[in-house]
């Protein structure tokens, strides 16, 4: 099966609804479940600024343009084996990478604004729980 991101995201999320509602056939969870399944890794993320990416790894930033060329611009497809998924990739390039400790910073520099730029399925999810939290202040 070749699925988008999309498509798989979509199948677990409905899925997960309709066995909540099964489970829980009382409980009004359709506007207070936002579930997200990040189809790719978190290390995705951080392909969303290649220039801060390099720098934080000291590599040269067109091993990462590369994988994002090879993928056509659509980072929510680079984990596509467990070979080549984001993280592995960062491991490669950076042996002692580690998302708690390498990753975080990174990400803290990227920021979530070009993140959510970057990664369709991610800035959804969190426009989704903005819309639920506006719609419960009202």
């Amino acid at each position: 099966m070749n699925s988008s991101p999309a498509q798989i995201e979509q199948i677990l999320v409905a899925n997960t609804k309709n066995e909540i509602k099964e489970l829980l056939p009382d409980m009004p969870v359709e506007h207070r479940l936002i579930p997200f399944f990040i189809v790719h890794e978190f290390e995705t993320l951080l392909f969303s600024d290649t220039e801060i990416l390099a720098d934080g790894l000291n590599i040269r930033k067109e091993r990462i343009d590369d994988v994002i060329i090879q993928f056509s611009g659509d980072l929510e497809r680079i984990n596509n084996s467990r070979e080549t998924a984001p993280s592995k990739r960062l491991e490669q390039w950076f042996p002692s990478y580690k998302k708690t400790v390498t990753g975080i910073p990174i990400a803290e520099r990227i920021g979530v604004d070009q993140m959510r730029n970057s990664v369709p399925l991610f800035d959804a999810w969190l426009k989704a729980i903005e819309n639920a939290a506006g719609s419960e202040a009202l």
